[in-house]
């Protein structure tokens, strides 16, 4: 099978580094070509880990929306005739879509990385069309965020399909070069180190953070894993203004397992999400998961099992879930540990989310 990956850039992101899972997996028994519109090279974010099986094919482009992408990709998809075309995020999606009502005998998968409100407006011409196109399929990462389409776009066909990731090699688990800083050591009992992985984008909601430690005790610790070198270098430097002592900016690391391994529990803070990979990471390494209710997370995070959940988005809900954590007993947190290691290894490894894409959307 020949399956073309179509992404707007391989940027820092989730949706960018599933694309790169996906396609190493599936170029293990398939013929697979990622497709950017924006220049990429070896050099950019995540692509140094793309199979070398993996063709990578670049238009070299900077704006979002010209014809001559449009152009570009027909010609693309008419050379190598793939079974596949599969497109991720927003941008992208816009010149598939077009395609697709003209390219009949080309199945095209669509992956929605978000949750419904990201799509509202935009969705309704492609669920106009939906009646009339049948080579076109979107997965929803998500049960819920599956729930919610299905309910409101009802002549579109969607499918849902579990993000995976491959488990990580222990030796980027135990990555002795990976140390936390020296005064964020627990150097009180039952001090915690909380950890936050993630671009300074402002529906991260990185303010909520500063605010809630503002208000824990001193002795537990946030640290702060993302690259600062984004469009959103506003939210960056507000941040890096208004934290308190206990919270700490690492910036970028291309090996967050072995913070996820020394830090007591992940923290997120997001207003919404599609369904994280740093949360499949967290339960990889089995640490303990604190979210606030945003997308897919709520499916993923089970309250006193593998994590905690707040009843909101306010700093109040969200407090009060990190004092649920801190009163865990060594014995739960045990529990937690274990749990989460195997709710990844029952559902979320990138093995089984091929096998589903293969199974559901590319047939």
């Amino acid at each position: 099978m020949k399956i073309l990956q179509v992404i707007h850039s391989l940027g820092y992101g989730g949706a960018e580094k599933f694309v790169i899972e996906l396609s190493n997996e599936l170029s293990k028994k398939q013929t697979v070509t990622v497709c950017t519109f924006k220049p990429t090279n070896k050099t950019t974010a995540f692509v140094s880990n793309l199979s070398s099986k993996v063709e990578l094919h670049s238009f070299n482009r900077t704006k979002k929306y010209s014809f001559r992408i449009l152009f570009r990709l027909l010609k693309l998809i008419k050379t190598q005739q793939p079974d596949i075309v599969h497109v991720h995020l927003h941008n992208s999606f816009y010149y598939i879509f077009f395609l697709s009502i003209f390219l009949k005998k080309t199945k095209f998968v669509h992956t929605i990385h978000n949750e419904l409100f990201a799509w509202n407006g935009i969705f309704k011409p492609v669920n106009f069309f939906g009646r009339f196109q049948k080579n076109l399929s979107h997965v929803c990462i998500s049960r819920g965020i599956y729930q919610q389409f299905i309910q409101k776009y009802k002549k579109s066909f969607f499918v849902h399909i579990d993000n995976g990731i491959n488990k990580p090699p222990e030796a980027l688990i135990t990555d002795l070069q990976i140390k936390l800083p020296a005064d964020v050591f627990r150097n009180e009992n039952n001090a915690r180190v909380f950890l936050t992985i993630g671009n300074y984008a402002p529906f991260k909601n990185f303010d909520l953070l500063i605010s809630v430690f503002a208000e824990i005790t001193a002795k537990h610790t946030l640290i702060i894993v993302g690259n600062d070198d984004t469009p959103e270098k506003e939210c960056y430097n507000r941040i890096e203004e208004n934290k308190t002592s206990n919270v700490h900016l690492a910036g970028y690391s291309n090996n967050i397992f072995a913070y996820l391994r020394q830090a007591d529990a992940l923290l997120i803070s997001s207003t919404h999400e599609g369904m994280p990979l740093v949360v499949i990471e967290a339960l990889s390494c089995g640490t303990p998961v604190i979210s606030t209710p945003a997308g897919g997370i709520v499916d993923m995070v089970v309250p006193g099992e593998n994590g905690f959940l707040s009843a909101d988005f306010t700093k109040e809900g969200l407090l009060k879930a990190i004092n649920d954590f801190l009163d865990c007993s060594p014995e739960q947190l045990g529990k937690i540990k274990n749990n989460n290691i195997k709710k990844f290894n029952d559902c979320y490894t990138i093995e089984s989310c091929v096998g589903r894409y293969i199974e559901l959307a590319y047939k």
